[in-house]
């Protein structure tokens, strides 16, 4: 019984051991595949791409503009089309927006260091914006087409010096994100609606 109990145990640990040594010669194999390096070196230039673009962004948030009753404030800037679009797509059409608070001398000088494109990402605001509220009534969308917007991206992406492969973005991609600003734009037009109405009423 002994010894039937130990030869199990030694067959198992046997077992075991070239299941172990399978594992780890199929994980070395694949490790030292030109498919697998080959991914791991996109995966790093995506994150490269990523932080580069991140830091811009961060830059251009610390960059003041005069009040109307001489304070100042900082420009606004956020990735647009978060979970719709490619990440470094998001946070270059971020930027891209961001050019249409650009007021001063001064503040175009800092939008150009923090990002390298100012020209480029202005232009591409100009055939990508899409619609917003604010000051009671709703922007609309400007759009030329999808593969105006493409060139677009890809000149800025020249000019911040970043490879184009990270910057392609399909048609349906862009067409959701302006379908999602249009959604956003009349619900916040509505709210202020409703809610001046109400005041009224109550007013009265």
């Amino acid at each position: 019984m002994t010894t039937g109990t130990q030869t199990r145990a030694e067959l198992i640990a046997e077992i075991e051991a070239e299941r172990a040594a399978k594992k780890a010669a199929m994980k070395t194999k694949l490790m030292n595949s030109r498919e697998f390096i080959s991914y791991e070196m996109d995966l790093r230039d995506r994150s490269e791409v990523v932080k580069q673009l991140e830091d811009s962004m961060d830059a251009v948030r610390l960059i003041e503009l005069p009040g109307k009753d001489g304070s100042t404030y900082k420009l606004t800037c956020y990735p647009l089309g978060e979970n719709l679009a490619p990440k470094p797509v998001s946070l270059i059409l971020g930027l891209a927006q961001a050019t249409r608070g650009l007021r001063t001398p001064e503040s175009k000088i800092a939008f150009t260091l923090s990002t390298g494109g100012d020209v480029e990402l202005a232009g591409l605001r100009e055939v990508f914006s899409p619609s917003y509220f604010a000051n009671g009534e709703i922007t609309p969308e400007t759009y030329a087409g999808y593969a105006v917007v493409q060139t677009a991206l890809n000149a800025a992406a020249i000019a911040m010096r970043i490879d184009l492969e990270y910057v392609s973005v399909s048609e349906e991609a862009l067409e959701a994100i302006l379908q999602k600003a249009r959604v956003s734009a009349e619900r916040r037009k509505l709210e202020m609606d409703t809610a001046m109405t109400l005041g009224s009423y109550t007013m009265a």
